[in-house]
Order: structure tokens, then sequence, then C-alpha cells
């Protein structure tokens, strides 16, 4: 998620200290084809967040909170449920044309270089829209996809704060004082858990 531009354009004012997300928290929520949906809990295990006081901060107050993918018959947009009330948000995929070449080669400016992102996140709010723009960094066994992982691994230590001591103030486990970090939620044991419990989520340092 490259809600603050690091890497393409952004219209975004103010970007939440989150880094990337996954669908893989199959304890929490699986893809339901007949709703076309699947929810993600943001202090789960599937929400990677950067290791700095306003990560600390933003998700020592959402226990619980999640968010709700819900896409269209083809799969090209994505209703999003679960954020400010007020606030209209999707994803629209995007579809590189002919005559854009991806990945961008270096010196593609930022504008050109979002015209290969997965998708168009749009927020829109009192006639007001915005857009930043999502990129698949690992495919669905894991591997890279060049250069996006590694334009992520950057940004990801760039915004590592090693001297936050906010982690502790979340139950943060592991060495969270360790530079190139950041951290995501864990679970105890899958039963023990049940949806919109976090009680038993418990937020643990990575490497990046």
């Amino acid at each position: 998620m490259d809600q603050g531009g690091a890497y393409g354009h952004s219209d975004v004012p103010v970007a939440s200290p989150d880094l990337s997300l996954s669908f893989g928290d199959t304890a929490y929520s699986k893809w339901d084809p007949k709703t076309r949906s699947i929810k993600v809990e943001i202090t789960g295990p599937a929400w990677a967040w950067q290791n700095n006081w306003k990560a600390d901060a933003m998700y020592g107050v959402s226990p619980g909170a999640h968010w709700t993918f819900r896409g269209n018959e083809d799969l090209s947009n994505f209703e999003l449920e679960g954020g400010f009330p007020g606030v209209a948000w999707s994803m629209a995929k995007i579809t590189p044309q002919p005559d854009v070449v991806c990945p961008p080669p270096p010196g593609t400016s930022k504008r050109d270089i979002v015209k290969c992102a997965a998708f168009d996140r749009i927020s829109t709010a009192f006639g007001h829209v915005v857009h930043y723009y999502v990129w698949r960094i690992v495919d669905g066994q894991g591997n890279p996809i060049q250069p996006y992982y590694d334009e992520y691994i950057k940004f990801a230590n760039s915004v590592s704060d090693h001297s936050s001591i906010g982690g502790w103030a979340i139950g943060l486990s592991g060495d969270c004082s360790a530079p190139n970090t950041g951290f995501r939620g864990v679970r105890s044991g899958a039963s023990k858990f049940s949806a919109g419990n976090s009680s038993i989520v418990h937020a643990s340092a990575f490497v990046v």
C-alpha cells in the first residue's frame, strides 16, 4: 500500500503507518465466492505495520478492527467496508494499456509508474476524491515480484524508527529496537480465536 506516494503518485494528504496486507489469515476469514468477499483484521497477522510510534498508536487503538473487501461480478472493482462513516472506499483493478511498459523502467515518473499498479485505491468524501495505488509485491507462492518488492523493502526500512518505545505499550514481542523491522499481530492459537476477539492477538516484530 503506497498511501504516502513513496513509489508512485498519491493524492492522500496524510498516510496511515501500515505497510502491506494479505488475504492469508484463514483463521479469521476465507474468500466467500457467493458474496465475493473476504475480511482482513488490521491487528491480525495479515496486516503489516511500520515499526514507529505512529503505527504503535494506531495499532493500539484498533483492536478487532477489520476491512471487508467485496468484489463485483468480474472482480474488477472492490468496495471496502469498515472505514469512517461518510467516506466511500473502493479499489479498481488496473489493466496496463498496450503502450505502457511494465515493470516501469528506471527514471519513470511517479504518475507514469502507477499505470503498472495492481489497483487504484479510491476514497470519496464530501465531493472530494483522492487516489493512491496498490502493488502486488509477492505472487501466490510467496515469490517476490520485482521491482515492487525491493521498493517495498526500501520504504519499510526507511520508516523503521528503532528508537521507538511505543512497542512496549502494545505488548510487542521480539526486538522492537532493532533497525529495519516492522510488526504484525500474531495469534496465540486457533482454538482460542473467535472473530472480532483481539484479546489473543499480540504484536510481533519481524525483519524487513
